[in-house]
């Protein structure tokens, strides 16, 4: 569910193949296991929370996480996937192990735990958030926890996790897309975009839904540069994704920009491997939290 879990899950393979070549890593999407129109509403109903009614999506998840302290078992959280067909799937792969970088799947296996199944598989959950919730008694019931921080590991063994079950490893992240360039790899990236390596750039990208009011942002960063530097050039790379309110009054802040010696580059949704390069090619990364 999401870049992010994608993401972890995809650095978690490669680092398993990178020490283990002959290993056979499946990456499998939980959501695979629910109806397509299900997950489609669910998506939709989200994203219409998270854009027009934050407040209520900040209610929806307070109550999950007070919920899910009060369950008595794991499977009474909001699932929403029937743990038959996960645990199904594992026994047509016969994995020899299992990693989970998702709170659903890390519940739909602990509930299955609870059950007296799936015992003789090691099973670690890859806890990739800062925040707390109920996710410590999911834990108690998995071989591991991967946390990404050690603030983290002291509530999961306050919260009863024995010590052994819990490793802090930071967010597992692709190595290769987070190595530091060089100014001659910088340059070359900017220029085959047809933009200037001379020139300071920022790039504004929030996920790929372009979460926040990119107009007014790329608004705010213009008025301070121009403000304290009036004479020098400016780069913005305003990463908006798939988010359909933000190309055409973007589109129609580029002249206006230009005149103040500002480059506006408005991109769609773009892979995440030439984000990274943007980024890094940038003085300055303005995201979400």
């Amino acid at each position: 569910f999401g870049q992010g879990h994608n993401s972890a899950s995809a650095a978690i393979a490669k680092t398993i193949l990178a020490h283990s070549p002959n290993a056979n890593v499946i990456i499998k999407r939980i959501e695979d296991l629910r109806p397509e129109w299900f997950n489609k509403l669910q998506l939709k109903s989200f994203w219409f929370m998270i854009k027009r009614m934050p407040w209520l999506f900040d209610w929806a998840f307070e109550t999950e996480m007070r919920d899910g302290r009060k369950a008595k078992h794991p499977l009474d959280r909001r699932i929403h996937v029937d743990p038959r067909a996960l645990e199904e799937y594992l026994a047509e792969e016969a994995p020899d192990g299992i990693v989970v970088a998702h709170q659903l799947t890390a519940d739909l296996l602990a509930g299955l735990r609870k059950d007296g199944k799936l015992t003789n598989i090691p099973i670690a959950y890859n806890h990739t958030d800062f925040f707390v919730g109920f996710f410590p008694n999911t834990s108690g019931y998995l071989d591991y926890t991967w946390l990404p921080h050690s603030r983290l590991a002291t509530v999961w063994k306050n919260e009863g996790v024995p010590a052994e079950r819990v490793r802090v490893t930071g967010m597992p992240v692709d190595k290769e897309a987070f190595r530091e360039t060089n100014a001659r790899e910088r340059s070359q990236f900017l220029e085959s975009k047809g933009l200037s390596a001379e020139i300071p750039t920022v790039t504004i990208a929030s996920g790929g839904e372009g979460i926040g009011d990119y107009p007014e942002i790329v608004k705010q960063i213009a008025n301070a540069h121009t403000l304290k530097n009036p004479k020098k050039p400016l780069q913005i790379i305003a990463v908006y994704a798939r988010n359909p309110s933000h190309p055409a009054p973007l589109e129609q802040m580029r002249a206006e920009l230009l005149a103040r010696n500002i480059i506006l580059r408005p991109l769609g949704f773009i892979p995440p491997t030439e984000l990274f390069q943007y980024i890094k090619a940038s003085r300055v990364y303005v995201t979400k939290s």
